[in-house]
């Protein structure tokens, strides 16, 4: 069985439940707890351990590292593999202790600290983007980020798919798994000229924000002047990947899994970096994605309605390069499932 430790952000979390998708092995999780978690976890039916911890609470390390004790002797734990956040430093503490693998994947290009301050207790790192290296004092594996391959159903998703007969352009704007406060106030200020004959917009607002501005309604849907559906707004959307395939161009954070979904399926973006991120990571990730030719870079503060629709209207797809890492998914799952057999060569990349 394998032990995956994450904090309860998106962007630690639905990467490892990627690779959990793909490794065909028995998987449990150790999350910090947080409100989206347990519902997450129940949806994707795989087991989880919740505990709190918090940088400030020195107790709660010792906790967490107790319990990662019991769970590995309990649950036979072969492997650890964890993405990133603090609940992580126990755990990989404990299973050093027990002489289990420890594998880290960071998703940006300038490491988390937990990862920073692990990479000499692991086995292996793994990184997303090639520019993480240089941040590691030890060797890495640039594998990317793995994306998943099984979605949940949900209503929305299963309501909406983009007419293949309405030829309009799509724009695709969301701000990751939270939502993104100043993205959904600029689209919000502009919805009277996204109802145009001209393009469709899609906005994803997170959950919090559409709540906090629509109520209890499942979605909205605004018509043009021609009495034609235009703007669709939606609280979340489970099968992102579908929208993200169909956009035309998609504006969005530069969270590490937005900017790969996007390389994915050579989609545009309009990369929003959110400014005060620690160590300003999005702002590296996205300057990585434009020298890769993702996209575009934009400040929050420099979000111009008209430069997003003139890069609409070129009708150019991203052309990604080819030092740009995909396939993630397998090749990280096909790197994972070589260690169990040959431990020794992931010793053999300890510095």
């Amino acid at each position: 069985m394998i032990l995956f430790a994450a904090s309860s952000t998106g962007g630690h979390l639905y990467p490892a439940i990627a690779l959990a998708q793909e490794m065909g092995e028995p998987c449990h999780f150790l999350v910090s707890k947080d409100q989206m978690a347990p519902r997450l976890f129940k949806q994707y039916n795989f087991p989880v351990t919740l505990v709190g911890i918090s940088s400030k609470r020195p107790w709660q390390w010792v906790y967490v590292w107790l319990k990662t004790i019991q769970l590995i002797r309990r649950l036979k734990i072969r492997m650890v593999i964890a993405t990133g956040g603090i609940v992580t430093i126990p755990v990989v503490f404990a299973a050093k202790l027990l002489g289990i693998p420890v594998v880290l994947h960071e998703q940006n290009v300038i490491p988390g600290r937990a990862n920073r301050l692990l990479q000499h207790r692991a086995n292996a790192v793994i990184t997303s983007f090639p520019e993480a290296a240089v941040h590691f004092g030890r060797s890495v594996h640039c594998l990317g980020v793995p994306l998943r391959q099984v979605f949940l159903d949900d209503a929305l998703s299963a309501m909406f798919a983009p007419d293949p007969s309405d030829q309009r352009p799509l724009l695709l704007v969301f701000g990751g798994s939270q939502g993104a406060w100043a993205i959904n106030k600029w689209v919000a200020d502009h919805y009277d000229r996204f109802q145009s004959d001209s393009f469709r917009l899609v906005h994803v607002t997170g959950e919090s924000y559409f709540k906090s501005t629509y109520g209890d309604q499942s979605h909205v849907v605004l018509t043009n002047a021609s009495d034609v559906p235009s703007v669709w707004v939606f609280p979340y959307f489970e099968r992102m990947d579908i929208l993200i395939e169909k956009a035309d161009l998609v504006v969005c954070r530069a969270g590490a899994s937005s900017l790969f979904e996007c390389a994915e399926t050579d989609t545009r973006g309009v990369y929003i970096p959110y400014p005060y991120a620690k160590d300003n990571h999005q702002y590296w990730n996205a300057k990585a994605a434009v020298t890769y030719g993702l996209g575009t870079l934009m400040s929050q503060d420099g979000l111009d309605f008209e430069k997003v629709m003139a890069i609409l209207a070129d009708g150019h797809q991203a052309d990604v390069s080819k030092g740009f890492p995909r396939g993630a998914r397998s090749a990280i799952a096909m790197f994972i499932r070589d260690a169990y057999g040959v431990v020794n060569r992931l010793d053999d990349s300890l510095d």
